[in-house]
């Protein structure tokens, strides 16, 4: 049983205030658990180090179940070592941003995984189908940090996130265009960067709340699948809105049916026009918002809340690993294109610029070393690739500290 189990959770970072979160939740449910940040790890002490380190973790803490959740840029720990741990633990993937990396990343660090859990419905059934234990994760919010708060609902209109994404921008101008007053948050907003303890008063205090559902513009990871610029993310600001009994319209995603019922507990708009027709629509009809906003969150602190979808989570995953059923077609055989080779190859740079700058030049000359084995092209393609994005980064970050001073300056 799981809850008897012993848990290393290995994380891109400790400072991740959702991963935080899910760490804590399990640690209720489990015998222990310890959490350990490996790219700030390997970024002082090397690739080989880092590996070192996270089997001597699985031995001094007897480890029973190694989770894991990697970014895209991440390709420290590789395939092959995850394949070998797997050897004496359970491997369980943590995958949050499937929608947009599976084809690219995902399903490859997957294969050698004994599970994965992941937030997309759609890719839960992509992993099954190769033969890899996919288990969906709802969206789970804390009541402590999402509620109502009492108060006139005096905002219009709320959106809270980045709104330089997309079309994000060309959405919210037709709107206030068009008559409407809507409150802006988050990068390029109105009101700019909210913090996390603001945000059940800003909703609570709305109307209408937005939230818009395509992916982000693609990135080096993924702009070789340009077919994801139809893919849209779920859903998972919804629940926010919901947990504070605000009404949420929602651009449109097919898997949103998977977390609220259209028109009785969301509703949803699918261009700016349909957008500003159902704005107008329901700031006139206060009683069927409020019905639907009440519907909403009626069912998220039933279905979303930690305390129950954590335990179910986990229940699932145990009879996933310990039932002694194997359903799936899982194979020691690695497979992997060219495209993710050259990524890796580019990542790994990345990481050995990364050591050379914090002057550990021993730990960047054994990711040299690495950065051959898939052969010259493949070196040389991800080498430049890699080289390129730190350019690109080291220019981002001279723009925008000439921007500060030229602000300041005036």
């Amino acid at each position: 049983m799981i809850q008897n189990k012993n848990v290393l959770y290995i994380v891109p970072t400790d400072k991740h205030q959702y991963l935080n979160f899910f760490y804590n939740e399990i640690k209720k449910c489990v015998n222990s658990i310890y959490m350990f940040d490996f790219i700030e790890y390997s970024h002082q002490n090397g690739i080989k180090n880092t590996e070192k380190h996270v089997k001597d973790l699985i031995t001094s803490k007897k480890i029973d179940i190694v989770f894991t959740t990697h970014y895209a840029t991440d390709y420290q720990l590789s395939i092959e070592f995850y394949a070998d741990l797997r050897k004496t633990v359970k491997i369980v993937f943590c995958a949050w941003d499937d929608e947009s990396y599976f084809d690219v990343y995902g399903k490859y660090y997957g294969q050698v995984a004994d599970a994965v859990i992941t937030t997309d419905y759609y890719t839960m059934y992509g992993y099954m189908r190769m033969g890899i234990p996919g288990l969906l994760l709802m969206p789970i919010f804390s009541k402590e940090m999402f509620f109502p708060v009492e108060g006139e609902k005096d905002t219009e209109v709320c959106f809270i996130g980045g709104c330089t994404q997309r079309d994000r921008k060309e959405y919210i101008d037709f709107i206030i265009k068009n008559g409407i007053k809507i409150e802006t948050y988050g990068n390029g907003s109105k009101h700019g960067f909210l913090e996390w303890n603001k945000f059940s008063e800003i909703l609570s205090k709305s109307k209408i709340a937005l939230t818009f559902n395509k992916l982000d513009t693609l990135d080096w990871i993924n702009k070789e699948e340009p077919l994801l610029n139809r893919v849209r993310q779920a859903s998972f600001h919804y629940v926010e809105s919901a947990l504070v009994k605000t009404f949420c319209l929602a651009e449109y995603s097919p898997g949103i049916f998977t977390i609220a019922e259209i028109g009785k507990e969301v509703d949803v708009f699918n261009s700016k026009e349909e957008l500003l027709n159902k704005i107008r629509y329901y700031l006139s009809h206060d009683v069927e918002r409020e019905n639907i906003a009440a519907a909403a969150y009626k069912r998220a602190i039933k279905e979303y809340v930690p305390e129950v979808a954590v335990p179910k989570l986990l229940a699932e995953l145990d009879k996933t690993l310990y039932s002694g059923i194997n359903k799936y077609v899982l194979s020691d055989e690695i497979y992997i294109n060219e495209s993710f080779k050259r990524k890796t190859i580019n990542g790994l740079t990345f990481t050995m610029v990364v050591l050379i700058k914090n002057n550990k030049i021993g730990y960047a000359m054994e990711i040299f070393v690495k950065l051959f084995k898939y052969g010259v092209l493949v070196f040389i393609t991800g080498f430049i690739g890699g080289i390129g994005r730190i350019v690109q980064n080291m220019s981002t970050k001279i723009a925008d500290k000439l921007d500060r001073i030229r602000i300041n300056g005036k």
